[in-house]
C-alpha cells in the first residue's frame, strides 16, 4: 500500500515551527477572543481555511495539494482555530481547486447554521513594555487585594478590642448616664430650696447605683467613685437646705405667735420659753444647746430676739395692769356704789378683781369700803335713836310720834335693802322691831 500524503492539519503544524523559532524569548502569545457577529464558525474556518490553502499551494506541489481533500467539518474547524504564524507560502492552487473547497464550505455552513455562534482564539504577542505593564498590574491587584484585606482586618480589630461593647459596660454605661441625669435634677432642686424633690432624686440615683458592677474595669470603677464623692456632696448640700427649711418654718411659728402679743389670753411664760429653745438651737428647737447651729443662723435668730424684747415690754404692761389698772378701776366703782349705800357690791367686785389680778393691791379699796359702811351705820343708829327718843319724848303729840315711828322704820328698811352686810342688816332688822 502506497503511504498516506500529509494532511493539511500536518502542514499547518509543519509550517508553524519555523515561525515559533523566530519569536523572541521575551515574547508571550496571549489568547484573544475575537466575536464576528453575523458569521458561523463554518465560514470563519472557511476564510481562515482558505488563506491557508492558498498559502500551502505555493509551498507544496500541485499532486500531494489535490491528493487530501477535506474529509469533515471538524477537521476544518480544527485548521480554522489554528493559530498561524509564518505559514508555508510555497504552496499553490488551482482556480478549480478553491471553487471545489468553497462548495464544501457551503455544504459543511448549512450544517452548523443549528450550532451556536462560537468564539475564535487568535494568538496575539506582546512586547516587552506590555509585558512590564501587565506585571506592574498584576503587582497593583495583589497590593491592592492585600491592602483590602488588611483593612478588614484592621476595621474588625479596631471594633473588636476599641469601639465593641458587651453588655456588662453598656448596662453601666446606662446606669451611669442615669445617675447623671439625677445628678442634674438633685442641682437644680437644690437652687430651687426644694429638699424633698432633691431627696427623691438623690435616692433613684443611690439604687441605681447599687446594681453597677465594674468587674474590675479600671475606668468604670474610676467613674463610679466619682459619681458616688459627687452625691456625698449633693447630699450634704441636701441636710443643709432641710436644715434651712426647719429653721424657716421654727421661725415662722414663733412670729407668728408673738404677733398675739397683746392678746390677754397669750401665755408669755410659754412663749419666751419657745423663744429661748430657738435661740440655743434653731434648727431643732428643742432646748439642745447647740453652737454651730446658733451661729450658722444667727441672722434668724436677730428677729426672734427683738421679739423677745417686746415680750418683755409686754410683761411690765400686764404687771402694771394687774396691779395699778385693776386698783384704779375697782376704786372708781366703789366709790360710787358707796354713795348709795351698797357696800355688799363693793366688796363682792374687789373680791372679783382680787381673783382676777392676784398681784393687784386692792386692800386699800377694801378698807375704803369697809369704813365707809361702818361710819354710815353709825350715823344710822344716831337717826333711830333720835327717833326713838321723839317717840318716847312726855308731851310728844302723837302726829310727832308716828312720823319719828315712820322716819325710823324707813331708814332700816334702807339699810336692810342697800347696805348688803350681813352684821349691819341683821341689826337694822332688830332695831326695826322696836317700832311697832
Amino acid at each position: 500500500m502506497a503511504p498516506r500524503p500529509p494532511s493539511r492539519r500536518d502542514r499547518a503544524q509543519s509550517s508553524r515551527k519555523p515561525a515559533s523559532s523566530s519569536v523572541s524569548e521575551d515574547a508571550e502569545i496571549s489568547d484573544v477572543e475575537v466575536v464576528m457577529p453575523g458569521r458561523t464558525d463554518s465560514e470563519v474556518g472557511g476564510d481562515a481555511l482558505g488563506d491557508d490553502v492558498s498559502d500551502d499551494a505555493q509551498a507544496m506541489p500541485s499532486d500531494t495539494a489535490t491528493a487530501d481533500p477535506i474529509s469533515s467539518d471538524a477537521e476544518v474547524g480544527a485548521i480554522s482555530r489554528t493559530p498561524r504564524r509564518g505559514a508555508d507560502k510555497a504552496a499553490s492552487s488551482t482556480g478549480s481547486q478553491r471553487s471545489s473547497r468553497r462548495d464544501q464550505r457551503a455544504a459543511s455552513s448549512a450544517k452548523n447554521d443549528r450550532v451556536s455562534r462560537k468564539k475564535t482564539v487568535v494568538s496575539v504577542a506582546l512586547t516587552p513594555a506590555q509585558l512590564k505593564q501587565r506585571a506592574a498590574a498584576r503587582r497593583f491587584g495583589r497590593n491592592l487585594a492585600i491592602g483590602i484585606v488588611l483593612l478588614m482586618v484592621g476595621a474588625v480589630a479596631l471594633w473588636w478590642f476599641v469601639l465593641r461593647i458587651d453588655k456588662v459596660e453598656a448596662d453601666a454605661i446606662g446606669r451611669l448616664a442615669s445617675v447623671n441625669a439625677n445628678v442634674s435634677t438633685i442641682t437644680q432642686n437644690l437652687r430651687n430650696k426644694n429638699a424633698a424633690a432633691a431627696q427623691i432624686a438623690y435616692d433613684e440615683a443611690q439604687k441605681t447605683l447599687e446594681g453597677l458592677d465594674p468587674q474590675q474595669r479600671v475606668e468604670l470603677a474610676a467613674k463610679k467613685s466619682e459619681v458616688l464623692e459627687t452625691l456625698k456632696t449633693l447630699n450634704e448640700e441636701i441636710e443643709h437646705v432641710r436644715r434651712d427649711e426647719r429653721v424657716a418654718g421654727n421661725r415662722q411659728r414663733l412670729l407668728d405667735q408673738f404677733a398675739k402679743l397683746l392678746d390677754p389670753t397669750t401665755d408669755l411664760d410659754k412663749l419666751e420659753g419657745d423663744a429661748k429653745k430657738f435661740l440655743d438651737n434653731p434648727v431643732t428647737a428643742d432646748g439642745a444647746r447647740s453652737e454651730a447651729f446658733a451661729t450658722d443662723y444667727a441672722g434668724e435668730a436677730n428677729a426672734v430676739k427683738v421679739q423677745m424684747q417686746n415680750l418683755a415690754s409686754e410683761r411690765v404692761r400686764r404687771l402694771a395692769a394687774s396691779t395699778t389698772d385693776p386698783v384704779s378701776q375697782v376704786q372708781g366703782a366703789t366709790e360710787n356704789l358707796v354713795k348709795q349705800e351698797k357696800f355688799g357690791e363693793a366688796l363682792a367686785m374687789i373680791d372679783e378683781t382680787a381673783r382676777k389680778f392676784p398681784d393687784a393691791k386692792l386692800e386699800p379699796v377694801r378698807g375704803y369700803v369697809t369704813e365707809a359702811a361702818a361710819q354710815q351705820w353709825t350715823a344710822v343708829e344716831g337717826f333711830i335713836a333720835a327717833k326713838l327718843a321723839d317717840v318716847n319724848a312726855i308731851g310728844s303729840t302723837i302726829a310727832a310720834r308716828k312720823s319719828a315711828v315712820a322716819q325710823a322704820q324707813a331708814r332700816l328698811k334702807s339699810v336692810i335693802d342697800t347696805f348688803g352686810i350681813e352684821s349691819y342688816v341683821s341689826q337694822a332688822k332688830a332695831l326695826l322691831a322696836k317700832f311697832p
